[in-house]
């Protein structure tokens, strides 16, 4: 009797996990429908993110380019809080001095707070959802909010360096046990912000909202150019964070402009490689004045002869 009780004690917790399971879980997308619907959020339904991009469809436009007011590095305070994990613009690096770091777009100045990953990605290119979406978010004095979203595919390898990030997570998570998914701080890490986006700006540019409470406006800038991630380093985010996917929001009457004016980046030469091409030119110029003396030698003699023949300055000043 007692086995019999065990067995249906199994068979009902089973079900009911499997029944919380298909209660988050969207059919359509593979991410939660647990998200709130449009309907909860303080901004009309037409501005919700994230969405579908169709690349088709959006105008290409010759837009603003974004300026980066980036430093080449920053202290990020990296926490889990109870969505995913975020990285936090902490205010004073590990000397003491505050730290700044903006962007400006149309003459005004957006400061990175923090930037956060989902996975998988919460926006869709065409039909392909990516295993990961970086979520750069920039505030201005008003108020308002401009994110920059990046995409993450595949790879044998990581090709931006969120190393730092990624080991302090995965040494943090070997200390412990269990990961129960409260809030809670990962440490902190020094990154190279502006490494992390990719350098080719070209982007899908529109209105949307915050994908996450509380849902409030934001002008969304989602980069083409697509980076790479190892499944090691993918498998310790996803340990790190869980799926913390909302599901793509009707576009409705919306434009999605689509910046193709921007130039990929140009290889720039640094001064210490220019200083070596001079002194190769140089040094070929030497080269080729001593073969050509070799070739020539009479020529040469020539004119060391004549030269001694011509009044020496001292001469010259004594008439």
């Amino acid at each position: 009797m007692f086995f019999d009780k065990k067995i249906l004690f199994l068979i009902g917790a089973v079900s009911i996990i499997n029944s919380a399971a298909a209660a988050i879980i969207h059919t359509d997308d593979h991410v939660p429908s647990a998200a709130p619907s449009i309907k909860s959020a303080p901004v009309a339904a037409k501005f919700q993110s994230p969405i579908r991009i169709d690349a088709n469809k959006s105008m290409e436009k010759d837009l603003p380019d974004i300026k980066f007011n980036y430093p080449k590095t920053l202290l990020f305070d990296l926490e889990f809080n109870g969505h995913t994990v975020q990285a936090n613009v902490s205010e004073k690096d590990a000397a003491g001095k505050e730290q700044e770091a903006s962007i400006e777009l149309n003459g005004k100045e957006y400061e990175l707070k923090q930037f956060h990953m989902h996975a998988p990605s919460e926006h869709v290119l065409g039909n392909k959802r990516y295993p990961l979406e970086w979520h750069f978010v920039h505030q201005a004095d008003d108020g308002s909010r401009l994110v920059i979203g990046v995409f993450m595919d595949d790879g044998k390898e990581t090709t931006a360096p969120y190393n730092g990030l990624i080991d302090q997570l995965a040494s943090t998570m070997k200390k412990e046990e269990q990961h129960d998914f409260n809030k809670r701080s990962f440490g902190s890490c020094v990154l190279n912000p502006r490494a992390l986006i990719p350098a080719d700006q070209r982007c899908w540019r529109y209105d949307g909202s915050l994908t996450s409470a509380p849902y409030t406006p934001v002008y969304w800038c989602v980069v083409r150019a697509i980076t790479t991630i190892s499944p090691e380093d993918l498998e310790t985010l996803f340990r790190a964070a869980h799926v913390n996917t909302r599901s793509t929001q009707e576009l409705g009457d919306r434009d999605v402009s689509f910046d193709a004016t921007i130039d990929p980046p140009k290889k720039t030469i640094a001064p210490t490689v220019i200083l070596k091409h001079k002194a190769a030119a140089q040094r070929n110029k030497k080269q080729s004045k001593q073969r050509s003396r070799a070739k020539h030698p009479r020529k040469f003699s020539h004119r060391s002869t004549a030269s001694q023949h011509l009044p020496q300055r001292s001469s010259i000043a004594a008439h």
